[in-house]
């Protein structure tokens, strides 16, 4: 038995096969080809004889892999770093999908992208992660390598002049408390396995602008003559507006979806869809100045500041907001509201109640 691989191989016999080609052992399990070029298109012909009978020509098209891809294991590799970041999902999802890099400390890197459930701590659940397609919890995406510089998925990068890289396509990442263990197979054929002492943590960022790093309690004080607290009728544009305003402190802004021209009372929660229901808040937003959009709360360090200075953006994400008629010439408003990163913040205010355009 013999094969020759070519870039010409079309048309040859089984006689010039066995008398021109590399001779195989057929107990062998394998034959290496030596001197091809990386990334290009061959062509391998395999012919066999017994005696004076010569066997059909079995031929195969095979392609190289790219001259920076791994073609061979890397084992027991040692991770000292991590840095994690959230794709999509924030703290109120039941599922986000993550990016990891760990690091061995000398340019060695594994970058995965995985499907997750953080918890409001941020820290990569234990679990078994497995390579594979779709979008299910615990799923890791496999690794796709297009260049030195393009890649995505799950790839391991070896340092070295130039480095290599592996694409996961199949495998699992165990994490087990502080311990993270690589079991893959990388490039279709060899094996990638390590470990990681450590959690993977990250730090959800707001999508809608929220300043908040912790828990906020709001005090109102409306005993100056620039303090407020109204409802606003804007029902032609389907809602309606309550302000809680301490000229001095915070402002609280929250936005009803309504169409009657009363005031709504009741418990409200957050609106969901493009266009929200009757009787929910709108989802707040903040600027990068701490205005609010919608419904949440403006934090004022020194209160009212034509400047804006020391203002910090609370929007509302999702909770109750609750309106009470105590029938004696008071209301009352209070929120219990969550930004879309799991900071809390409450706050109540009762008082006389000016109306506008009702």
């Amino acid at each position: 038995m013999a094969y020759v691989i070519s870039d010409a191989a079309d048309g040859l016999t089984a006689e010039q096969i066995l008398a021109e080609g590399t001779e195989l052992d057929i107990n062998g399990s394998e034959a290496v080809a030596e001197g091809l070029s990386a990334n290009t298109d061959y062509t391998v012909a395999v012919a066999a004889v017994s005696g004076d009978v010569y066997s059909e020509v079995a031929m195969a098209d095979v392609t190289t892999m790219k001259g920076f891809m791994m073609d061979y294991d890397a084992t027991d590799i040692v991770f000292a770093t991590v840095s994690a970041s959230v794709i999509s999902g924030t703290s109120a999802d039941s599922k986000h999908k993550l990016s990891a890099v760990f690091d061995n400390g000398s340019g060695t890197t594994f970058t995965t992208e995985l499907w997750c459930a953080l918890g409001a701590d941020g820290i990569l659940p234990d679990g078994t992660y497995t390579v594979g397609s779709g979008e299910e919890v615990l799923t890791m995406v496999p690794g796709k390598i297009w260049s030195a510089i393009e890649f995505q998925g799950s790839v391991l990068t070896v340092a070295g002049d130039p480095n290599e890289y592996g694409a996961a396509v199949s495998g699992t990442m165990t994490v087990s408390g502080d311990r993270i263990v690589f079991d893959m197979v990388i490039n279709d054929d060899y094996a990638f396995t390590g470990s990681f002492a450590g959690e993977v943590k990250v730090a959800f960022e707001s999508q809608i602008g929220s300043d908040l790093t912790e828990d906020y309690h709001a005090e109102f004080d409306l005993s100056g003559s620039s303090d407020y607290f109204t409802a606003y009728s804007w029902i032609e544009d389907g809602f309606v507006r309550f302000i809680i305003n301490d000229y001095e402190g915070d402002n609280f802004q929250a936005e009803i979806l309504w169409n009657t021209p009363v005031v709504p009372t009741g418990t409200f929660t957050a609106a969901t869809g493009a266009a929200g229901e009757t009787g929910t808040f709108k989802i707040g937003r903040a600027s990068l100045t701490g205005i609010i959009e919608g419904t949440g709360l403006c934090i004022r360090d020194e209160g009212f500041q034509y400047g804006q200075q020391g203002y910090h953006g609370a929007p509302a994400y999702s909770g109750e907001i609750t309106v009470t008629d105590n029938n004696d010439g008071t209301w009352t408003l209070s929120f219990d509201l969550y930004d879309d990163i799991g900071h809390n913040f409450t706050g109540s205010y009762t008082g006389e109640m000016g109306t506008m355009w009702f």
